[in-house]
């Protein structure tokens, strides 16, 4: 991601071929392209810090969701569901966590085509551990800005049509 999102045309590079742009629309569209700069910065910052603790946002995701849903037996859809990911990406990430010991995929007892995905103790502290110093430096690269000016992102952001 981060080759792809350096390679985005600078400001200079608007400018030369703004004949292909619709008329008026050079400056909104380099500071769309500023805005995408600086968000892929933040997920690769993010991912970067992520790795080292052998996680990505992908599998915090997942820890994440086996933490906060209260549901005993959540199979392998619900949380591809819970996580708006395909059920093939989540085959993935239950794959590389199983394999670390972090989750353990268990047979419903009254069910056994059903499977239930869980924490294990060891995944418990991991994203116990992990958690608490994410949420920080989430606080920390968005400190110097304001409780109003992040709501005002958001709604700017939700206007962006996807």
């Amino acid at each position: 991601m981060d080759s792809i999102l350096r390679k985005l045309p600078s400001r200079q590079v608007f400018q030369g071929v703004s004949a292909w742009m619709p008329p008026g629309q050079e400056e909104r569209l380099g500071y769309l392209v500023d805005c995408i700069r600086k968000f892929g910065d933040l997920y690769l910052s993010t991912e970067t810090w992520l790795a080292a603790h052998n996680l990505s946002l992908g599998r915090l995701g997942v820890l994440t969701l086996l933490l906060s849903i209260s549901e005993d037996w959540l199979t392998p859809s619900e949380l591809a569901d819970h996580a708006g990911v395909t059920r093939g990406t989540m085959t993935g990430l239950l794959q590389g966590l199983e394999a670390e010991g972090l989750i353990e995929r268990l047979r419903h007892p009254d069910d056994k085509r059903k499977v239930a995905v869980r924490l294990t103790d060891s995944g418990y502290e991991k994203i116990a551990h992990i958690l608490p110093q994410h949420f920080r430096r989430m606080g920390q690269l968005v400190g110097d800005i304001s409780d109003e000016e992040l709501r005002h992102l958001t709604t700017i952001m939700a206007k962006v049509r996807l």
